[in-house]
C-alpha cells in the first residue's frame, strides 16, 4: 500500500505497461498504467502519480552481478552488506527497522540470504524476491543467526569478509561479533559498493523526475499563499500535503521552514514561529519517489533590504556559474571554484559554509543525501560521470540574515546539467 494524495492504494505493480485497476480510498475507481520506462504508476484520468519502489528483476540481477565483480576483486568469500541504501539498492526491501541488526549475505555464488528481524520477515517477502531468510527474534538471537549463515554459505575457518565501514546505521557490536563468530579478515568495500550507486539507471533518473515535479508543484502553489502571521509549521504542513497531493510518497525528512532569527539554523523542526513583516525565509524540502527525493531550496523574505537582494543576487550567480560548468567529465573541485571564487570576489566566501553539492539517490530517514557516492567540494578531483544525479546548493550562512541562496536537483547529462527541480530563482518576497 503507497500513498497517492490523500487516499491510499490497493493493488500489484505489474511489469511493463500494462493497465491495472486500483482502488483510492478518498477518491473512488480510476484506470492506471505502468509509465513506460519509469516503474511508476500513473493516473490516467489527472496528473497524480502513484509511486511505486519498484526495479525491475533484470534491473536486480545486473546489481547483484555488479556487486558480486566487487567481491571478487577483493577476493572476497562472502559480503555482508548492512546499510539500508544498498540494501534497497540490491533488492528493493527498504525499512524503518535499519536501526535494528541486519546483513544482507552474498557468496560469490548461490542465493542471497537476509539476517534480520522475524517481525520483518512478511514485508520482506512482499518487498523482494531474495529467497534466503534468516530470522532472529523469537527462535533464536541474532548472533545465532550469524554462526548459522556463516555455516550455511562458507565452510572455510578464516574467511574473508566484505563488510561497510561507512554505513551509518551499523553498530560497532554487531561488525565485533562477525569477526569473532567468523573468525575470518574483514574488508571495508564502503568505497566499491558506494560507486555502484553514482550512476543512476533510467528507471532511477525516472523516479528522480517524477519526485521533481511534485517538490516544484507544492513549492510553488504554498509560496502563492504564503502571509505575514502564518507558523513555520503551518508552511511546513503545506509544502508536505502538497507534495504528497502531487504523488510524492512520505518524504525522508520534513519540509524544513524556518522564519526571523530561525533562518540561522539546520536540520531543525519547524515551530510555532510566525512570519513577521520584514523576517527573512527559508525553505528547503524534497518530495520521494520510491525511495528517490528530488530536492529543492529557496530563501527570501517578507520585505528583503537592498542588502539582501544584492546578496541573494551573488547567490544566484554562484548557482549559474556551477550549474553551467556541470557536464560529464567535469571535475568536481573546478565545479565548487567557480562559486568559491565568485564569492570570494564579493567578500562573500567567509560565510560559505556548505560544500557545492552532493549525489542524491536512495535515501532513508532522516536524511536523503548520499554525499559519500559523490560532492561538489574543493579538494575532490573525480570526474562527475553521465549519470550522476546531484543536489546543487549554493547557500551561505550570513551573519544578520541567516541562510540565504538557493539549491536545486540536477542529473548530469553528457553537455550540461539539466535541473529536475527548476522552480523560480528570483528570491522569495510577499
Amino acid at each position: 500500500m503507497v500513498a497517492a494524495g490523500r487516499g491510499a492504494v490497493r493493488g500489484r505493480a505489474l511489469a511493463g505497461p500494462r493497465k491495472v485497476l486500483v482502488r483510492l480510498a478518498l477518491r473512488g475507481d480510476r484506470r492506471c498504467a505502468i509509465v513506460p520506462g519509469s516503474n511508476c504508476l500513473a493516473l490516467s484520468s489527472s496528473e497524480v502519480l502513484v509511486n511505486v519502489p519498484l526495479v525491475s528483476f533484470d534491473e536486480m540481477k545486473d546489481r547483484i552481478a555488479r556487486l558480486r565483480q566487487v567481491m571478487a576483486a577483493h577476493d572476497l568469500d562472502l559480503a555482508f552488506l548492512s546499510s539500508p541504501q544498498t540494501i534497497a539498492y540490491l533488492t528493493n526491501f527498504g525499512s524503518t527497522g535499519y536501526y535494528l541488526p541486519h546483513f544482507l549475505v552474498l557468496a560469490q555464488e548461490g542465493p542471497e540470504t537476509f539476517v534480520i528481524r522475524d517481525f520483518e520477515v512478511p514485508t520482506l517477502e512482499q518487498a523482494t524476491a531474495t529467497p534466503g531468510v534468516m530470522a532472529w527474534g523469537q527462535e533464536r538471537t541474532f548472533y545465532h543467526a550469524l554462526k548459522e549463515v556463516l555455516a550455511k554459505h562458507c565452510g572455510k575457518d578464516e574467511p574473508r569478509i566484505g563488510v561497510e565501514g561507512a554505513s551509518n546505521f551499523t553498530p560497532y557490536r554487531n561488525i565485533l561479533a562477525l569477526s569473532a563468530i567468523s573468525g575470518g579478515q574483514l574488508v571495508d568495500i564502503s568505497p566499491d559498493v558506494e560507486a555502484l550507486r553514482r550512476v543512476k539507471s533510467p528507471s532511477e533518473l525516472s523516479k528522480i523526475e517524477t519526485a521533481g515535479r511534485a517538490t516544484v508543484g507544492a513549492v510553488e502553489a504554498s509560496i502563492k499563499t504564503l502571509s505575514i502571521g502564518v507558523s513555520e509549521k503551518q508552511l511546513s504542513l503545506e509544502i508536505l500535503t502538497g507534495m504528497i497531493d502531487r504523488g510524492s510518497d512520505f518524504p525522508v525528512s520534513i519540509p524544513y521552514v524556518y522564519f526571523g532569527d530561525r533562518t540561522r539554523l539546520a536540520m531543525q523542526q519547524p515551530t510555532d514561529a510566525s512570519l513577521g513583516a520584514k523576517d527573512p525565509i527559508y525553505i528547503e524540502c524534497g518530495a520521494r519517489c520510491g525511495y528517490y527525493t528530488a530536492a529543492l531550496t529557496r530563501t527570501g523574505a517578507a520585505q528583503p533590504d537592498q542588502e539582501y537582494t544584492e546578496i541573494y543576487g551573488h547567490m544566484r550567480s554562484a548557482f549559474d556559474l556551477m550549474l553551467g560548468s556541470l557536464r560529464a567529465g567535469a571535475i568536481s573541485a573546478d565545479v565548487d571554484a567557480q562559486a568559491r571564487l565568485y564569492l570570494r570576489k564579493h567578500g562573500l566566501e567567509k560565510w560559505w559554509f556548505h560544500r557545492g553539492g552532493y549525489s542524491l539517490g536512495i535515501g532513508f530517514t532522516p536524511g536523503w543525501g548520499e554525499g559519500m557516492v559523490l560532492d561538489i567540494s574543493p579538494d575532490n578531483r573525480m570526474a562527475i560521470p553521465e549519470g550522476a544525479v546531484l543536489h546543487l546548493v549554493s547557500l551561505i550562512r550570513h551573519h544578520g540574515y541567516g541562510f540565504i541562496g538557493m539549491s536545486e536537483t540536477v542529473i548530469v547529462e553528457l553537455e550540461r546539467a539539466r535541473s529536475v527541480t527548476p522552480f523560480s530563482r528570483e528570491c522569495i518576497m510577499l
